[in-house]
This record gives structure tokens, C-alpha cells and sequence, in this order.
């Protein structure tokens, strides 16, 4: 049984229209995946200095169950900023550990849709952005347009990860995404609707990538579910509704609870306990 207590900020709806939701997506998102779809929680989240290019057992395993080619297309600009260089070559590095760990299967690719139009015709077809970035040049921040993005392409499929601009979850981003290609069933994840839950459209959005997404109440048992997230729940639980709550997780259920110990009144900004 797993059970995840997240202290959340006095002003949460300000917060889920935030810069700041972005991360907090990634976190729910890296919990979600490990917990409901890998056996292991072993993906590497900080390159450090000690094997940084290695990729963990868990994506060694996910690479090595392919069945069919793999397709990996880094679409880049060639003329970047200097500081943009390190970053590419980190990108091409742990690249190059998938083609290893593919063992034939992984095919690599840089294509600059700059090179012709077909190039820039076939990336549109893909839906890769064009990205900014703001770099320092002679002491002044500038921006720069182009492209740094990869393209997945498995049988029919294909997924886009964009926008790089570091590389310490990359190997997270590219290791979920083969999953996808290769697993048969998709996992459930349920938000409870009920009990004065937050209901975040963005966070759904991020998540209904990667899973099968419901709204549900805990009137019934909760069946055919890997997930159940209460998000900011500021009612009481009945009885009744705790023993669905314990059945679930007696049965292999995740349970996912965001919950702050007070609620802030948005016009005074007094606080009160919660429930």
C-alpha cells in the first residue's frame, strides 16, 4: 500500500494556475509511472558525476523489450549559442546508451529542419515545436529560436518530447514513452470527484498521456483502478466510504493523497482546521 502525503501552498488555486504546476506535474507523473507501471522505482532523476551516460537496469529492460525498430529522431538547429553546445552533446550521449541498449533496435538520427523544406515539412507533420531559449550573450539575455526536440517513432506510432532545455529528466521522458509503445494495457487512475476536491484540468491533461483517466465517487467499490487521487479533500469521510478506501488498497490499490491541514478563507486570508 502506498500512501503520498503532499503539503500543498495556502493559496492552491493560484498555485494550479502557476509556472510552478509544470514540476509538480512531472512529480505526480514520475510517482504515477513508477508505482502503477514499473516494478522498480530505479530511474535516474540527477546526472551526477558517477556514471552520468549509464541508464538505469529499468530502462535497459524497457529498451531491450521492443519487439520492432525503434526511431529516434533529434531534431535540432545546427547554429545554436555556445551554451546550447554542452547541452546537445549530452543529449546525443545518452542517446547513444539506448542505441547501445537497443542492440540493433534503436536508430538514431539528427535531422536541422532548416536543411530543406521537405525536412521542415516532415517536422511539422510530427507537431515539433519551434523552441526559445534565453541564453546570455555579451552580458545580456537573448533570445533564440530553433529547435531541439525528439521524435519517437515506433510502428505507427510516434510521440514528440520537446522543448529540451536540460537533460536530468530526459531519460525518465524517453523510457515512459517506450513503455507506451510496448505495453498492452493502459493503467487507470481515478480522481475522487467528491468531498470538495480540487479538480485540476491541466493536471488531467498531463496525465490522460499516459493513463486511462475517471472522475469517481466512493459510493461503490473502486474497481478495474491502479490510482485514486484526492486532491485537497476538505470534507469528512464517512465510515462507509473509509472501508471502499481500505478495500482498495487490501486489493493492490495506490492511493495518492494531496491534503493541507488548514483551509485559508481566499477574501481575509483567515484559516481554519481541516476536517
Amino acid at each position: 500500500m502506498c500512501v503520498y502525503f503532499v503539503s500543498m501552498k495556502k493559496k492552491i488555486f493560484k498555485f494550479l494556475n502557476s509556472k510552478r504546476l509544470e514540476i509538480f506535474l512531472l512529480g505526480v507523473l514520475f510517482l504515477l509511472t513508477n508505482v502503477v507501471v514499473f516494478k522498480y522505482v530505479q530511474l535516474r532523476l540527477d546526472i551526477t558525476d558517477e556514471g552520468i551516460y549509464t541508464l538505469s537496469p529499468i530502462s535497459v529492460e524497457a529498451t531491450q523489450k521492443l519487439e520492432y525498430p525503434l526511431h529516434i529522431k533529434f531534431v535540432v538547429s545546427r547554429e545554436v549559442p555556445t551554451q546550447m553546445k554542452s547541452l546537445i552533446q549530452s543529449v546525443n550521449d545518452i542517446l547513444l546508451e539506448y542505441e547501445r541498449a537497443g542492440v540493433g533496435k534503436v536508430i538514431l538520427e539528427s535531422i536541422d529542419p532548416s536543411d530543406s523544406d521537405s525536412l521542415k515539412e516532415e517536422v511539422v507533420s510530427y507537431g515539433v515545436p519551434q523552441t526559445k531559449f534565453n541564453v546570455i550573450e555579451n552580458d545580456k539575455i537573448e533570445v533564440f529560436t530553433g529547435y531541439a526536440s525528439l521524435v519517437l517513432l515506433y510502428q505507427d506510432k510516434h510521440e514528440v518530447i520537446s522543448q529540451l532545455s536540460d537533460t536530468n529528466l530526459l531519460e525518465y521522458r524517453i523510457t515512459s514513452k517506450l513503455e507506451q509503445f510496448t505495453r498492452s494495457i493502459t493503467p487507470t487512475v481515478a480522481f475522487l470527484s467528491d468531498h470538495g476536491t480540487l479538480q485540476s484540468k491541466r493536471m488531467k491533461e498531463e496525465l490522460v498521456t499516459r493513463f486511462e483517466i475517471q472522475e469517481v465517487t466512493l459510493e461503490e467499490p473502486l474497481e478495474g483502478i491502479e490510482a485514486l487521487l484526492l486532491v485537497g479533500p476538505k470534507e469528512v469521510f464517512t465510515d462507509a466510504e473509509l472501508r471502499v478506501l481500505d478495500r482498495f488498497l487490501v486489493g493492490g490499490g495506490k492511493l495518492f493523497v494531496l491534503y493541507d491541514g488548514f483551509m485559508v478563507d481566499e477574501k481575509d486570508f483567515t484559516r481554519e482546521k481541516n476536517p
